[in-house]
């Protein structure tokens, strides 16, 4: 499945098979070490009905991993159940594009980008008492996603500003007195796909750090807002790009590939140590996940905004080509509604996730669209293209003409006109 994209430059002589197995070790239990032999990099995992997946960063990052679980849990609720052997799964890009090394592919060898003089000091680290045997200990809990959005709102900021902003307070009030002078510093994790307009599965990330002394007089809300603005700073497209090409430098030097694993593992191990000194917490927001499960009535209601537009394309298609509405063609309007809606939620979750990284209002609808546009137009032309063989049938003539019409005008639809109406709804404006 994603064992083939494991690193590049090996051979892998081995008969492993991916198994789902039962759950039984740690969270992020390792994957990856001299003392484990024979196993793939990744886990698939199962409790009552949650599904796990656990995968080594050297094949992918969150993004890719999201891709992955949500593929595996689509094909194995279609082998359970075949009456669901015909539905879709979310559209994707192509192979070749899935498995891009974007990381070698847009590096431009660019300045390095000026940098809050806070990131480089050494930040305060949170004390205890370590775990026998390196044991990691996990906390869970469960948040009501409305109310916490409804909070954020009302600050002005971003749900990943907001929950650093709580982060940053908690240890703050775990400081030592003689520390109080000392850098808290967040890392949190960048999805690079956005600004690159791939769709890779492979590994492409970086992170950035927002740095904060407390003076002592800090509430939830002025961090907050402090935070969201030091972050929006960070996301800037030439801040993110130059970045990213000072992680790729190394891999470019000549000759970087002749080195011995053993030593790049030991530099990458003292620049790991290097940095980690200068980090007190890791956030990672994945954004929403089920994308079906709208919170707000206004997004469901933008998606169905567009479905009256659609029969804008059936109408146009029909006159030209002088077929009638049928009762085949209502069918096939029916699976259209489905296309466009589906098509609608793919947008829409894209935006919240821009939205949720930090991104301005403006950028992130700007972004969406851009990086939507390939997969969606892909999906929509291939099932277009289906459909032409069935022009010159008598019976299922009309209703390729109007899956073809509609699906064409709404796709269109769905990358213009939801963009201009979230912006409507929410009442963002361009402060340019």
């Amino acid at each position: 499945i994603y064992h083939q994209e494991t690193p590049t430059l090996a051979i892998f002589l081995t008969n492993l098979k991916p198994q789902a197995v039962p759950e039984t070790l740690a969270p992020c239990a390792m994957l990856y070490g001299p003392q484990i032999k024979n196993e793939l990099l990744y886990r698939v995992s199962y409790y009552g009905a949650r599904i796990n997946v656990e995968m080594f960063h050297a094949i992918s990052d969150g993004n890719g991993g999201m891709v992955f679980l949500k593929t595996l849990v689509h094909n194995y609720l279609q082998l359970k159940n075949p009456e669901l052997a015909n539905v879709p799964g979310e559209e994707r890009a192509s192979k070749g594009e899935s498995a891009q090394d974007a990381f070698r592919k847009y590096y431009t060898a660019s300045k390095a980008a000026e940098e809050d003089p806070l990131n480089r000091k050494k930040s305060f680290h949170l004390h205890g008492r370590k775990l026998p045997y390196d044991q990691s200990q996990f906390f869970e809990a469960h948040l009501s996603a409305a109310q916490v959005l409804a909070k954020t709102r009302a600050m002005g900021v971003t749900m990943t500003s907001y929950l650093a902003a709580a982060q940053m307070l908690a240890a703050y009030q775990e400081m030592p007195a003689l520390e109080r002078g000392k850098v808290i510093s967040v890392s949190l994790p960048v999805n690079l796909r956005s600004y690159y307009g791939t769709e890779t599965t492979r590994n492409f990330f970086n992170s950035i750090r927002i740095s904060w002394v407390f003076r002592g007089d800090e509430t939830l809300e002025t961090l907050a807002k402090g935070f969201d603005a030091k972050l929006r700073e960070a996301l800037k497209d030439e801040r993110v790009k130059a970045r990213m090409d000072g992680f790729e430098k190394l891999e470019q030097m000549p000759g970087i590939k002749l080195v011995p694993l053993f030593i790049k593992n030991a530099v990458v191990n003292l620049f790991n140590t290097l940095e980690a000194k200068k980090v007190t917490l890791t956030i990672s927001n994945m954004g929403r996940i089920l994308i079906m499960l709208f919170s707000d009535v206004r997004k469901p209601l933008i998606i169905l905004s567009c479905l009256p537009m659609i029969f804008v394309g059936v109408v146009l298609t029909l006159l030209l080509t002088g077929k009638t509405f049928t009762f085949v063609a209502i069918v096939g309007a029916l699976g259209l509604i489905g296309m466009v809606v589906k098509n609608g939620i793919v947008l829409m979750d894209e935006i919240t996730l821009q939205l949720s990284q930090g991104v301005p209002p403006i950028q992130a609808l700007v972004r969406s669209s851009q990086s939507r546009l390939r997969p969606v137009m892909m999906a929509s032309l291939t099932t277009v293209l289906g459909m032409i063989p069935l022009l010159s049938d008598a019976m299922f003539g009309s209703m390729a003409v109007t899956i073809m019409g509609g699906l064409l005008f709404g796709t269109l639809i769905t990358l213009l006109f939801i963009p201009v109406l979230y912006a409507m709804f929410f009442g963002i404006r361009d402060e340019r």
